[in-house]
């Protein structure tokens, strides 16, 4: 499948280490899909039964596998965005307990530690540009929030069914608030068409698209 072959091309890039450009290798992807055929290689069979066990492992729900699937494919394109990520995946998959590079003795035995990640109790906008980008288009974000009040616009928030969070009544996904209600408008939810609600906020969006660095991560709402 479609997916068996981007992913194959992702072991391939993920094992080896690559750190070529994005360009490069969005070329391995389209290469791997061409001469990857529907039986993938043993590693890869083994790579691809080892993600679908830390997946359980994790409780994801079959839609939460799927939006899982959808960034590690985005790893053989976005090198840079998923630098410190790539190898704590190997990591997890491989069961490697060796701590990473720079991490300290006391930190042994704390579940997921990302080789790279820092941990600050407040991050500057300074060490973050995009969010300075951001604030300075409020007013206009502002508007656009206020301007959907009395449409009918917002709907509860719905999140993915897992095995902590059963269905909702009516069968829309699961309620994961404990009381009252959560509503929410929707202008980006992994690759989902809210085409209609993003026309209603241009400004809000044009804002959103324009984040420097690595981007937004497709999930962003009033």
């Amino acid at each position: 499948s479609r997916a068996a072959n981007t992913m194959a091309a992702v072991y391939r890039m993920v094992a080896a280490g690559r750190s070529t450009a994005a360009s490069a290798a969005a070329g391995d992807v389209a290469a791997a899909n061409s001469d990857v055929g529907e039986a993938a290689t043993p590693k890869e069979a083994l790579f691809m039964r080892k993600l679908d066990a830390f997946f359980n492992a994790h409780g994801l729900s079959p839609l939460a596998k799927k939006m899982a699937l959808g960034y590690i494919r985005m790893m053989a394109t976005e090198q840079q965005s998923f630098a410190r990520v790539r190898p704590w995946l190997l990591n997890q998959l491989n069961g490697s307990v060796k701590l990473p590079q720079g991490m300290s003795d006391w930190q042994k035995g704390c579940p997921s530690l990302i080789p790279g990640l820092r941990s600050h109790c407040f991050w500057a906008t300074e060490d973050l540009p995009w969010i300075g980008e951001l604030e300075a288009q409020f007013p206009a974000i502002k508007a656009e929030l206020l301007a959907l009040r009395g449409q009918n616009a917002f709907k509860p928030y719905r999140a993915p069914v897992g095995k902590s969070t059963p269905a909702a009544a009516d069968g829309v996904g699961s309620v994961s608030h404990d009381s009252g209600d959560w509503n929410v408008y929707y202008l980006y939810l992994h690759n989902m068409d809210f085409n209609e609600n993003r026309s209603r906020c241009p400004e809000t969006c044009r804002a959103i698209e324009a984040i420097s660095g690595s981007g937004h991560y497709s999930h962003a709402m009033f």
